[in-house]
């Protein structure tokens, strides 16, 4: 009778603890998966944040100086993703809706290279341009206002699952277009 009950309690606490166990597994995937999004998502916030560390101002009619839009912007670097940093490299991040999906995805271009970053449940997400006064743009160079050739911050504003996403960059040093000696000699003889 007493190797019965012991075989009972015994029976009773293995089973109270493997369901503990199985709990603590499933708790440790989830917070793990939690963990690893979450990792990914701020490496790639620091690639967006690089490559705008590194934009570099050019002549208002340049080719290649920066544009941008609420879905694109595009221009030089010295920080690009690719091998060839220290070298201005034409750069372009983009953020495209996927209806059949449901998510905006963040794009990077760099040459012919196309490469999706990352994505976003939903279709709500904008590139923000904040001038020198903090004033907002929807587009860079605005239509009125800034004569610099960068913007002092961009913004990544968006909406995962109703949760906001922000993230800010700020380009570095000379943001004031850049003079060339025909514009400063310009009327000159």
């Amino acid at each position: 009778m007493e190797i019965l009950v012991v075989l009972l309690i015994t029976g009773a606490a293995s089973t109270i603890l493997f369901q503990a166990l199985d709990n603590v597994y499933r708790m440790q995937g989830r917070f793990g998966e939690g963990l690893d999004k979450a990792h990914q998502s701020g490496m790639t916030m620091d690639w967006f944040r690089l490559t705008v560390s590194g934009l570099v101002s050019d002549a208002s009619d340049a080719e290649l100086k920066f544009a941008g839009s609420g879905s694109e912007w595009s221009g030089l670097s010295i920080n690009p993703l690719s091998e060839d940093a220290g070298i201005p490299t034409r750069i372009k991040w983009e953020l495209e809706f996927d209806p059949t999906d449901g998510l905006t995805h963040l794009i990077y271009h760099e040459g012919d290279r196309r490469s999706n970053i990352t994505a976003w449940q939903g279709g709500e997400a904008q590139f923000v341009y904040v001038d020198r006064r903090r004033e907002r743009h929807d587009s860079w160079p605005p239509v009125m206002g800034s004569q610099d050739s960068l913007p002092q911050v961009i913004l990544v504003e968006a909406v995962d699952r109703g949760a906001a996403i922000n993230v800010v960059a700020a380009p570095p040093g000379d943001r004031a277009t850049q003079l060339r000696p025909q514009d400063i000699f310009r009327g000159v003889r």
